[in-house]
């Protein structure tokens, strides 16, 4: 079990914000480039959404990352279709 998802399991909140920069867990995992994390948050519904104090939401960080090889194809999807998703939703 990695300590990511044993973390999310025990309760752990993905949403928080450090008081410095305004990044959440995923801003970090982003900025690290570390696929596990980024997957897991993603997985365990870490907003793509919040800015921090740059204005940056870890979709904004993403986009130009999505398709890269370090990020993985199916990860890259998973992204793309959540947005989508999220996307459609806010349009109804």
């Amino acid at each position: 079990l990695d300590p990511t998802r044993l973390l999310l399991m025990l309760g752990a909140s993905h949403s928080l914000t450090d008081n410095m920069h305004g990044n959440t867990a995923l801003h970090w995992a982003i900025f690290s480039k570390n696929n596990a994390v980024i997957s897991t948050l993603v997985r365990y519904g870490a907003s793509l959404d919040v800015p921090n104090f740059k204005n940056e939401t870890p979709m904004t960080l993403l986009g130009p990352m999505l398709g890269a090889a370090w990020l993985g194809p199916s990860l890259s999807q998973e992204i793309i279709e959540r947005q989508e998703r999220r996307a459609c939703c806010r349009n109804k």
